[in-house]
């Protein structure tokens, strides 16, 4: 990966998250919470999650492992996917960051709960 899943949105643009673990709200099946999607401008260059209350603003590590949260893969295939896409063996921590603090702002909830 060219830039890490740890700087998921430019400032601004991320909901602030409850002062709980990342860890603790990391979801089993991610996927997008209802009423949240994942966009990609018409340029073609920047993602973005779009919620009812707004945008919050992606970079490209964070976008590639929010488009493999379907609902199906559990965590530790994403993982999978993104070590094998990125030839990067040491993503984990970051995707599981990553997951956790954008499933404490509930943007992306546990497909199993």
């Amino acid at each position: 990966m060219t830039s890490t899943p740890r700087d998921p949105a430019t400032p601004g643009g991320t909901p602030a998250a409850p002062a709980s673990s990342p860890a603790s709200a990391l979801p089993g099946r991610p996927r997008l919470a209802r009423g949240v999607r994942l966009r990609l401008d018409a340029g073609g260059s920047d993602h973005a999650l779009l919620f009812p209350e707004g945008v919050c603003r992606l970079n490209d590590s964070a976008a590639a492992v929010l488009e493999l949260c379907d609902g199906h893969r559990r965590t530790e295939e994403i993982i999978s996917v993104l070590e094998n896409r990125y030839g990067d063996p040491g993503v984990a921590a970051d995707v599981r960051e990553l997951l956790g603090e954008i499933a404490a702002t509930g943007l992306v909830v546990d497909a199993d709960a």
